[in-house]
């Protein structure tokens, strides 16, 4: 509603009888123009800060720890500016559809029934639809639409953000399982001894110099952890100290074996005889040797490339593989999901061992107690050749019990020949089949046994590809081998627990976020609502100012200010002087009139002559007006004249 306040009008006399004159003003204002563009901007600003709100909240956690917007606090707070943006979008909207309806009012005379349509557009929908308003004011009706689909448009803003699970991650530096060959713990003898896997020989002549030196012995514990490694040919599983979702990587030096391998071909032919009586002569496809004091592992295999049917005879790649002890740097990445232990390993900076042949020990000052000619008790003075030594030593007895594990002989029955004789081979007569293999079983006449000799478990292990099947053939290889001492280095971390490092650990939880994942569902109708919007309130800012004169929106004033004066309208309104619908003759639906300067018409002689007069009338009764013409009426009164704007 326009403010209004009082102010009295000059008379044109002193008496207590006066003659006053009552002028209409012309001039639009500044409160409608005002709240026209207010509104407008209002609706841009709310937009854009519904656009704000949600772009802040996107990524935000929106429920547990770290909530920063309850989610029902938000859906209030969203469905508060879409209904702010829709009432401001809708009132700058609704006074420039006034001004241009009184705009249309003045240009053309319509039925008092089109009239009342155009009045009622905004409020009823389906007289949008009726076809009256599209034929006599298309772009009044066109207004009234884009207001109600402002409606529409108000319902989507709130849709465009959802909540959604997502992974959330947390760096934090923790202490974490590693291995060390290096650490001596306190630095005492006694400490050194407890963290090594291997024992050092006490002697008197060690005591002055302080030398340290390995008995190369092996520990019961770490040979059934390695005996675990080879069957099951993976690591103990690693608990996870940082919950069911983390993961880290640490750097450690750990044992590598290098190894040479050369090939050739071999052949033999065995009789019957040999084969089903005397067991000592079965062939021997694996033979696996250790030495000391270097840790030298040679591994030498026999596969069947060709046999003959009668399975006496055979052509076979031999494989000699020569490894020697190593020390690397590995990158091992760990990875728990949903608690589930997964990880991965890369190698640098590969070095050979410590030579023990010539350096079987080192000098550690203060490694022996002098009093008890034991080990010390007290920290003694390392350096970086006696920890250099010290880890050499840990990796050497991880190497040493893999490849003693490992060593020995496998001897199998013979020939299994399962294929057709089709095939010829270059230098050996007749014909052969490639589809063959040793056979793996025992002849149970108590005579002859084959299998593993001197406790081997390479047919337990994965280098056995026979596993499955009744043929057994081997395929040792130097990353098999790496393979089985990393699950052995692995499995020691995690059953020894000597060792620490500090990681940074990455620790995913899942977590309810906000996502502003569908954006199009504010943009486009604020943006469109505002696009659409911007020529319509133009149109209805010229409409005010063509006017002269600014129209209150749904006001009786304005009604009543500008219905009388007319004796046609007056006539035909008196019949219906009820109101409703049902008292609406159809002389007066169907009675012509516009908004304009009233004629003196033989109804009504002389009622304007003292000034024009301005208000709705038919075509006959009525002209266009004046702008800034005097309009209004004089009127004796011994009151005095008040203004109430």
């Amino acid at each position: 509603m326009i403010p209004y306040s009082f102010s009295e009008v000059a008379s044109n006399s002193e008496s207590s009888t006066q003659e006053h004159e009552y002028k209409a003003i012309w001039g639009i204002g500044w409160w409608t123009p005002t709240l026209i563009i207010v509104s407008y901007l209002s609706a841009v600003l709310i937009a854009v800060g519904h656009l704000l709100f949600f772009n802040f909240l996107d990524g935000k956690i929106a429920e547990g720890p770290g909530l920063v917007f309850e989610q029902s606090y938000m859906t209030t707070i969203s469905n508060i500016l879409a209904a702010s943006f829709e009432i401001t979008i809708q009132t700058s909207l609704g006074i420039a559809f006034v001004q241009y309806l009184w705009h249309v009012l003045r240009k053309v005379a319509l039925p008092v029934s089109t009239i009342e349509t155009l009045f009622c557009l905004r409020s009823s929908p389906q007289l949008v639809f009726s076809g009256t308003g599209l034929r006599n004011a298309p772009m009044l009706t066109f207004i009234a639409i884009v207001i109600f689909a402002t409606y529409i448009a108000k319902a989507f803003p709130t849709g465009a953000i959802t909540v959604v699970t997502s992974k959330q991650s947390l760096i934090t530096e923790m202490s974490v399982p590693t291995y060390n060959g290096s650490f001596v713990g306190n630095g005492s003898a006694v400490d050194a001894t407890k963290f090594t896997f291997d024992t050092f020989i006490t002697d008197g002549d060690f005591l002055e110099s302080g030398y340290m030196m390995p008995q190369q012995t092996t520990q019961a514990f770490l040979k059934r952890l390695a005996n675990s490694v080879v069957i099951s040919g993976a690591p103990m599983t690693m608990p996870s100290l940082c919950g069911s979702n983390c993961s880290y990587t640490t750097v450690f030096e750990g044992p590598y074996l290098k190894c040479n391998r050369s090939l050739s071909t071999v052949s033999s032919s065995l009789n019957s005889t040999v084969v089903t009586t005397v067991g000592g002569l079965d062939p021997v496809i694996y033979n696996g040797t250790w030495s000391l004091p270097n840790a030298t592992y040679t591994a030498t295999t026999l596969s069947v490339m060709a046999g003959s049917q009668d399975r006496i005879s055979y052509v076979a790649e031999q494989q000699v593989l020569s490894c020697a002890s190593y020390r690397v740097d590995y990158t091992f990445k760990n990875i728990y999901e949903n608690g589930v232990q997964n990880f991965s390993m890369s190698k640098s900076n590969l070095q050979p061992l410590t030579d023990f042949t010539t350096e079987p020990g080192v000098n550690v000052t203060g490694f022996w107690d002098l009093d008890t000619e034991d080990f010390g008790t007290t920290a003694a003075e390392w350096n970086s050749t006696s920890l250099r030594f010290y880890a050499d030593v840990n990796h050497m007895n991880l190497i040493r019990i893999i490849g003693m594990t490992l060593a020995g002989q496998y001897s199998v029955f013979g020939l299994k020949v399962l294929g057709a004789l089709n095939t010829t081979i270059p230098g050996y007569g007749g014909l052969w089949t490639t589809d063959a293999g040793w056979l793996d079983t025992t002849l149970g006449t108590g005579t002859t046994t084959v299998g593993p000799i001197n406790g081997t478990l390479i047919a337990n292990s994965q280098l056995n590809n026979g596993i499955p099947q009744k043929t057994i053939s081997f395929n040792i290889t130097e990353e098999a081998l790496n393979s089985m001492l990393m699950n052995l280095t692995l499995s020691a971390i995690t059953a020894y627990n000597y060792w620490q490092a500090t990681a940074n650990v990455t620790t995913s939880s899942t977590v309810n976020l906000y996502s502003f994942s569908k954006p199009l569902n504010l943009i486009l109708p604020y943006f469109l609502s505002l696009l659409v919007s911007l020529p319509l309130i133009i149109l209805g800012l010229w409409a005010l100012h063509s006017n002269g004169v600014s129209a209150i929106d749904g006001g009786f004033v304005q009604l009543v200010t500008t219905s009388m004066g007319s004796a046609a309208l007056e006539r035909e309104a008196a019949k219906a002087c009820l109101g409703g619908n049902e008292n609406i003759w159809e002389s007066l639906a169907k009675l012509k009139i516009r908004f304009g300067e009233l004629i003196e018409t033989g109804d009504q002689p002389g009622f304007y002559k003292s000034m024009k007069r301005a208000g709705f009338g038919t075509v006959d009764e009525t002209r266009p007006l004046a702008k800034g013409a005097e309009y209004g009426m004089n009127e004796t009164s011994e009151e005095p004249a008040v203004r109430f704007f």
